[in-house]
């Protein structure tokens, strides 16, 4: 076997384990959410705590402008958000960039560039990496409150998949 053809096996079982949903006992599975803040539009910051729903689980995805995956999955992201807010279930999905630009060239980056109206935060210290062990982007985890992650996927999603949508909204108690 070349070492070409074993880097392209380890590659695929890596993405295969990062689909596995993780089991919402194990203590691993439980993230620190204090200290990590998220920054918006209005110049301030926040805890991840206050942001994520109050309602159940929240979806919630990383991304960066010079994620090449993300750029073609964010549209489809758009559309997600979109129909999560016509269903009054907006606050459900968290989108997160780990750019170190400053937030206004993030959101110029989506309105312009990509032509989305998606909304994002973006991580004001660059902790959400190490906080929710990312190991690449995009990267999309449902996560409650207490900071327990009960699934996450590393690596871009359809989200126009009606399957793939209708499991998602499962697992943070939507009704599809």
């Amino acid at each position: 076997m070349s070492a070409f053809s074993a880097l392209c096996r380890i590659a695929v079982a890596l993405m295969l384990l990062a689909a596995i949903p993780l089991p919402s006992s194990a203590a691993e599975d439980t993230v620190a959410l204090k200290g990590v803040l998220l920054r918006n539009g209005d110049g301030g910051a926040r805890p991840i705590r206050e942001v994520l729903s109050d309602k159940g689980p929240t979806i919630v995805h990383f991304w960066a402008t010079w994620c090449v995956p993300c750029r073609k999955e964010l549209p489809s992201v758009d559309r997600f958000a979109a129909d999560l807010d016509k269903a009054g279930k907006g606050g459900r999905l968290v989108v997160v960039s780990v750019d170190r630009f400053p937030y206004a060239t993030i959101a110029r980056f989506l309105s312009s560039e990509l032509g989305l109206g998606l909304r994002t935060w973006q991580d004001a210290e660059r902790k959400t990496g190490s906080a929710f062990r990312i190991f690449g982007y995009p990267a999309t985890l449902v996560v409650d409150r207490a900071g327990t992650v009960t699934w996450r996927h590393i690596g871009p999603l359809d989200w126009d998949d009606g399957n793939f949508r209708k499991a998602l909204l499962a697992r943070i108690g939507i009704a599809d």
